[in-house]
């Protein structure tokens, strides 16, 4: 085991995203079933109410936290808001996705996907940048192209990797988000305006998959995704060790 320390480890990281994803064969029964289904999944939640309903996808927003939705050849589940122990969302996330497979009688599985985000907030994008910088020290250094020597530098790195069996995407990478208001003209009249809002951060980013179709009789949502969410604690100082170059050496 190595002993060098990752410049930024893991532990400075905030959990801020879960997604989940499974694709399947047309599932008719959808058209037969919707309410069947979602009145099922209400029973996990204080508040559901829909979002988007179409004949073949519906999708639900659950305790102003989570989106889910249902349709013909894939659900998917997000949790906006995973901070802290992962399991209780994971457990949300597996029931969900076992009563869409009873409800709509789904038997295979044609791919599975489970993505993990993680974060650290900063004041700015090049805070952001200089802390990803900072983490892929790997980097050759910057030089002069077309002329001109660049004054800023993001790093973003991307790792992939695939078995036959099950893949996944390490990512690391500097981010901007824009949040607008944009009140309606009726609003604006009483004095309340237009406001934009950015926030920067650096981004850990996991994204897991099948690559073969799995039997649902043979698949266990939630051993499944709490084995990956092991695996990113086990592994994830790894990845960003790897990243300075140095993983592997002593000293």
């Amino acid at each position: 085991m190595s002993s060098v320390v990752p410049p930024i480890p893991f532990s400075s990281f905030r959990r801020t995203q879960l997604i989940f994803e499974m694709r399947y064969g047309e599932a008719y029964s959808l058209w037969d079933r919707t309410g069947r289904l979602w009145r099922s999944v209400e029973q996990d939640f204080a508040k559901l109410k829909p979002n988007q309903v179409q004949p073949n996808e519906q999708a639900f927003v659950a305790d102003d936290r989570y989106v889910l939705a249902a349709g013909l050849q894939r659900c998917n589940f997000t949790d906006h808001r995973p901070a802290g122990s992962a399991e209780k969302s994971i457990e949300t996330v597996a029931s969900f996705a076992n009563k869409v497979l009873d409800v709509l009688e789904v038997t295979t599985l044609e791919r599975v996907g489970f993505r993990m985000l993680f974060s650290i907030a900063c004041t700015s994008q090049e805070e952001a940048r200089e802390k990803s910088m900072i983490s892929v020290q790997a980097l050759p250094p910057r030089i002069a192209l077309f002329g001109v020597e660049p004054t800023s530098f993001g790093a973003a790195v991307k790792i992939e990797a695939d078995d036959g069996d099950f893949g996944y995407t390490a990512q690391l990478y500097a981010q901007e988000k824009k949040f607008e208001f944009n009140p309606p003209p009726d609003v604006l009249m009483n004095g309340l305006e237009k406001k934009e809002q950015k926030t920067f951060e650096i981004v850990l980013d996991f994204d897991f998959a099948t690559k073969k179709p799995v039997r649902t009789d043979a698949f266990d949502c939630k051993s499944w995704l709490l084995g990956w969410n092991r695996a990113i604690g086990r592994d994830a100082d790894n990845f960003l060790e790897y990243l300075t170059g140095k993983h592997g050496r002593r000293g």
